[in-house]
């Protein structure tokens, strides 16, 4: 859904150009972009058997196609079996990032 809705609201002319030879990016001047994310499953397992769509439909395509050459994806995974300090880590985290 995510995804759709960055399709959508990244407009031609404004966000890339269609070209003959495919997208272009025109978003060049965002230097970089964090992604934070939250998931019941664990990382390693949305990484090695989901298919690891945040990273590679995303950030590989979405982002990358939008012309942001800085991209990292953080993911605090098994939140729902997680404990109150795994959670203070992970926001920690974020809060060192942004």
């Amino acid at each position: 859904m995510l995804k759709g809705f960055f399709d959508k609201v990244m407009k031609p002319q404004y966000a890339y150009l269609n070209t003959p030879k495919g997208v272009k990016g025109l978003l060049t001047n965002i230097e970089s972009v964090e992604v934070f994310t939250t998931s019941t499953s664990p990382t390693w397992y949305l990484k090695l058997f989901c298919g690891n769509a945040v990273e590679r439909v995303f950030m590989k395509g979405t982002l990358k196609q939008l012309g942001i050459k800085h991209r990292r994806w953080i993911n605090c995974g098994g939140i729902s079996n997680s404990t109150f300090d795994q959670r203070q880590k992970f926001l920690k985290q974020v809060e060192t990032r942004i």
